[in-house]
């Protein structure tokens, strides 16, 4: 009885190692692209590798069964949206590719990722809120393994200023990240006490009025006038030179009618 019992443990517990190891997770590959407003669309992509075709068979059951994002981290605790809000259900989409064994997950993700930080007359500067690592925190650290690959593509006027982002500039130096124009990509392994990242956009510059060039002649009501009939006056000469060409324009027409008239009256003559 005992020898059965033992037998029942060990192969609930091989059941168990083999299900663990059937579905790893050989690649999580993660792309957040931010709007100008500061929300994120986040793509995430798990490539995955099987130890058996039973194991993989039994994955494209649960891909054909499963219809919705619990079902899925119940059967598998690692799929799941990495960086929306906790206890938040985002609008999403699954796919899994069999042929290339990727499960891709998209979402929008509408609380912003990005905060303001300053505004100024021709910029605005931004931060990517500590927030979106919290399921990568562990023991007050922020632990990316070596198997994903984090990528943060920005608007594309944003820059990306190195005096202002040393967490990321050390980061840079040890060959864990890149930052090319609008896009910061983070290689795992990374281990880091604090990761700020913040980046620039412009603001549009709209041509403005000097009100400058009018004031002479609100502090002198002389000019003031002078420039009122200046005004008036010119306007009156627009008006008279249109009435002069529209009515030249009249004349012409009126004398080619004529003509026009003249030799259809003398060809009929000829016919005659």
């Amino acid at each position: 009885m005992k020898m059965r019992s033992l037998l029942v443990l060990l192969g609930l517990l091989l059941a168990g190692i083999s299900t663990e190891a059937a579905q790893p997770v050989s690649f999580h590959d993660v792309e957040i692209t931010f709007s100008k407003e500061g929300t994120a669309t986040v793509l995430e992509k798990y490539t995955l590798s099987f130890s058996s075709i039973l194991d993989e068979q039994a994955f494209q059951k649960k891909a054909r069964e499963n219809a919705s994002l619990g079902a899925w981290r119940s059967d598998y605790p690692f799929i799941y949206p990495h960086f929306a809000p906790a206890n938040s259900t985002p609008q999403y989409a699954i796919y899994y590719d069999e042929t290339q064994q990727v499960l891709s997950l998209s979402y929008e993700v509408t609380d912003p990722l990005a905060k303001t930080t300053q505004e100024s007359a021709r910029s605005t500067d931004w931060e990517i809120r500590e927030t979106v690592f919290e399921n990568y925190i562990s023991a007050a650290r922020i632990i990316i393994p070596k198997t994903t690959r984090i990528t943060f593509i920005l608007p594309l006027s944003a820059e990306i200023k190195p005096e202002q982002n040393q967490d990321l500039e050390a980061l840079i130096s040890q060959g864990k990240a890149q930052a090319q124009q609008n896009r910061i990509q983070l290689n795992g392994p990374i281990t880091t006490n604090a990761l700020r990242i913040t980046y620039q956009t412009p603001k549009q510059i709209l041509p403005q009025f000097n009100s400058g060039i009018l004031a002479p002649f609100l502090e002198n009501p002389l000019l003031l006038l002078a420039l009122a009939v200046t005004l008036v006056l010119a306007g009156g000469f627009a008006y008279q030179k249109r009435k002069t060409i529209t009515q030249g324009i009249e004349d012409y027409i009126v004398a080619h009618s004529e003509i026009e008239k003249k030799e259809s009256g003398e060809i009929e003559l000829e016919l005659d």
